[in-house]
């Protein structure tokens, strides 16, 4: 079976606007999809995408009705608002992830910070309380690492480190 949002979503990234199929018998978005009509009882649909504040495209927002119907200036308005606070939340909870993610992982490495690392300990630790599990720390200590940034630089240094990263993770 179709689905009808699937159909819409499609058209509406495309076209980055408002898609309105007061009947979407007589639309010819649907007309390969006429038989959605009887078999999903949908007749008219509305779509609006949830545009980020830099026009991209973040979801859709829908409204289908079992009959044939014109969308009113109100309904429409009411469709906008919604998009509109959809997409200030969804926004608002990427920018918090992002923010946790710098907050808890080394930009050079990609592994866990001190702080998010000893969170992490405090956690296990509840867990082998709670859960009788157990912990594995695997520390590495550099010989010499102040040595490597001052003869050769911070640059090679890094590379140093991100190159033990690599080894520890494929372990």
């Amino acid at each position: 079976m179709v689905n009808p949002s699937k159909i819409h979503f499609e058209s509406i990234c495309e076209k980055e606007k408002i898609i309105i199929s007061e009947h979407i018998t007589t639309n010819n978005e649907y007309r390969k999809y006429y038989s959605l009509k009887t078999i999903n009882s949908v007749s008219s649909c509305y779509g609006l995408p949830i545009l980020s504040s830099r026009n991209k495209i973040l979801g859709i927002i829908y409204s289908h009705c079992s009959q044939n119907s014109l969308m009113t200036d109100n309904e429409y308005e009411l469709l906008e608002m919604a998009a509109t606070i959809c997409s200030i939340s969804i926004e608002k909870n990427i920018k918090e992830q992002e923010l946790n993610y710098i907050a808890s992982y080394d930009c050079l490495t990609n592994i866990w910070n001190r702080r998010a690392f000893y969170r992490q300990i405090n956690k296990s630790i509840k867990d082998i309380k709670f859960k009788n599990k157990y912990i594995i720390i695997f520390y590495v200590d550099i010989d010499k690492f102040k040595m490597i940034n001052d003869q050769h630089g911070h640059r090679f240094g890094d590379r140093v480190l991100k190159k033990i990263r690599i080894k520890i993770k494929t372990i």
